[in-house]
């Protein structure tokens, strides 16, 4: 250690040497030279200085001491460094870390000069690290980390030293070099340490995921019910696995997820919502999906809703017209929830107010029971809707081709078309297709413009004349044939040459609902009609038109009058035609149009006898 010297002291002491040396030489009476200083020492303030980051800046300073040992205020000295990749320095001292290292630094005064010991070695003031995560897919799988340790001014250190470490090795693991291994399912914290400063990563391993519904994927509801869906998310062994997030939606107009969007797969990988419906009935959808490896995978629930119990009931018409006793028809009513969906019946009643006039079912088929008006009234808990129906007796006309033969297609189809009337051909299916008969092509277009193809046996042979068996057959195998082809009115007969006994009729009533088999004898004014609708339905009348015959204008006049009695009197006839004569064709015409006199009264067999009551629609 240098030992200082006091300056005021010094001086003391030479002016009390230089006195002595005047007495001693007897020459204190003389002049002396003045003596000039010069720096002879210089004295660093510090012995060394040390930097721990690049950049950082540090001032030196010295004392010039001269030959007597006193400083000299203002004296000029001048700072240099032994390396300028370490450390560089003004020469006012000014020191500036440059590199890690070690470097001398001189200070030099006159003659004079001294040293300090500079030193720079970076500490870590800050770390970061490549990734700011890291999933891994299985275990044994490895990533490397890397590291920047930078000191407190910003600047890189080289080739650090980093202590690494993982919170849970059981997850994953972490080597010297920052290698990262899988070990098992789940997320561990990794911390890289330089010095006294760290950062920290999470390592996930991840293994491929898929999620499988864990209870029915097809559902049905009723609209705004809950309905509860189950999933499983499961790595690709089928073990269950945890924490993985589910993701809910639903499709347009298909409700909501009132359990929340998201929920975290447990502990055996099961994860579970509520689905609330639409209150608009119909199919409805909702999805679970979750991200694996940056796909998506989803399961889709299906669903029903269907409309709750009917709060309301509502026709489309207001009045429904009856034409004889005992005819039906349905209301059809549409029956409403109370988020208007269309629903079926359920608890609905409809009254008659006067079942002298006509009677209703609970359903609401209406049945004619006399001439009159009455309401019907529907009631669900109140009164709904309610319908007028009218019960006149008006009649029924049907116009028929007995025979099957081949001209109705082309010749009265077309007139009938232009009239807007429909009719009915009497098939024998055994002889459909013959030269002569009717091909089954013309059929279909028939059917196609709403006529009836009612039974008229297989073969038209005369009943009388057949077997049991036979009579079966020929009974049996026509309605059969006609139901075949999709066609309507095979729950109508009509006989073969109007030839048939008690024996036949029973026959016939065990397959048909009406049959007509038997003309009027007579068709002047006076002929016997039975009423619409009549009591015994194996009683139709018909009038054959070649007996007016159509052709004549008296004939025509005559069948005039007798669609008019129909009118008048409420009955049933049955005009019917076997073949058109091409010599008739405009008197055909004219007949038909004496018909369409009565149009509104003109039906097709299948509408007079439905096999279910006609809609009011």
């Amino acid at each position: 250690m240098r030992r200082r010297t006091d300056p005021r002291g010094m001086r003391s002491h030479q002016a009390v040497a230089a006195c002595a040396l005047i007495v001693s030489l007897a020459a204190c009476s003389e002049a002396t030279a003045p003596v000039i200083p010069t720096p002879t020492t210089v004295v660093p303030a510090v012995d060394s200085v040390a930097f721990t980051a690049l950049g950082q800046i540090q001032v030196v300073t010295a004392t010039v001491l001269d030959q007597f040992g006193v400083g000299m205020v203002g004296a000029a000295s001048t700072w240099t460094s032994s390396s300028a990749t370490v450390v560089t320095v003004t020469a006012a001292g000014v020191a500036t870390a440059v590199g890690n290292g070690a470097a001398t630094l001189t200070v030099t005064s006159g003659g004079a000069s001294a040293q300090v010991v500079a030193s720079v070695a970076q500490t870590a003031g800050s770390v970061l690290l490549s990734l700011d995560s890291v999933v891994l897919k299985d275990p044994g799988d490895t990533t490397r980390l890397g590291v920047t340790a930078l000191d407190s001014r910003g600047s890189a250190i080289a080739s650090p030293t980093v202590i690494w470490t993982s919170a849970d090795g059981a997850i994953a693991t972490v080597d010297s070099a920052g290698l990262v291994t899988a070990v098992g399912t789940g997320t561990a914290v990794i911390s890289a340490q330089v010095d006294g400063a760290f950062a920290q990563t999470t390592a996930r391993v991840e293994p491929e995921v898929t999620v499988v519904a864990a209870g029915p994927t097809v559902l049905s509801g009723e609209v705004a019910s809950e309905l509860s869906l189950s999933v499983k998310v499961e790595d690709l062994l089928g073990a269950g696995y945890v924490g993985a997030a589910v993701s809910w939606s639903v499709g347009a107009g298909s409700g909501a997820i009132t359990s929340g969007a998201t929920t975290s797969s447990g502990a055996s990988g099961h994860s579970g919502a509520v689905w609330m419906l639409d209150t608009i009935a119909g199919p409805q959808q909702a999805m679970a999906s979750i991200e694996s490896r940056g796909n998506v995978v989803q399961v889709v629930f299906s669903a029903t809703a269907v409309a709750g119990a009917a709060v309301s009931a509502t026709l489309a018409a207001d009045s429904i017209l009856l034409n004889g006793r005992g005819e039906t028809a349905f209301l059809g009513p549409t029956y409403a929830d109370r988020y208007g969906n269309p629903t079926s019946f359920s608890g609905a009643v409809w009254l008659s107010r006067d079942p002298a006039v006509a009677t209703s079912s609970p359903t609401g088929l209406i049945t004619a029971v006399d001439p009159g008006a009455t309401y019907v009234v529907a009631s669900i808990g109140s009164p709904s809707d309610s319908v007028l129906v009218t019960v006149s007796l008006r009649g029924a006309i049907t116009v028929t081709f007995d025979d099957g033969f081949r001209e109705v297609a082309p010749k009265a189809l077309p007139v009938f078309q232009a009239l807007g009337l429909r009719g009915n051909i009497a098939v024998n299916p055994a002889q459909v297709g013959f030269p002569a008969y009717i091909a089954k092509d013309s059929l279909d277009v028939l059917d196609a413009a709403g006529w009836s193809m009612v039974s008229h046996t297989m073969t038209h042979d005369t009943m009388t004349t057949l077997t049991v068996g036979e009579l079966d057959y020929e009974l049996r195998a026509s309605k059969e044939w006609i139901d075949a082809q999709g066609y309507e009115g095979s729950n109508v007969f009509i006989v073969p040459f109007l030839t048939w006994g008690a024996r036949e009729r029973d026959a016939v009533g065990s397959y048909y609902e009406a049959a007509r088999g038997a003309s009027a004898t007579a068709v002047a004014p006076d002929t016997t009609l039975v009423p619409w609708r009549p009591a015994q339905p194996f009683e139709l009348t018909g009038i054959e038109a070649d007996e007016l015959p159509y052709w004549t204008l008296a004939g025509r006049d005559a069948l005039r009058d007798i669609l008019q009695r129909t009118a008048d009197e409420g009955a049933f006839v049955d005009v019917f035609f076997h073949h058109l004569e091409d010599m008739y064709d405009a008197e055909f015409q004219l007949v038909m149009d004496v018909i369409d006199e009565f149009h509104d009264r003109v039906l097709p067999y299948h509408e007079l006898y439905p096999r279910f009551a006609r809609s009011v629609f």
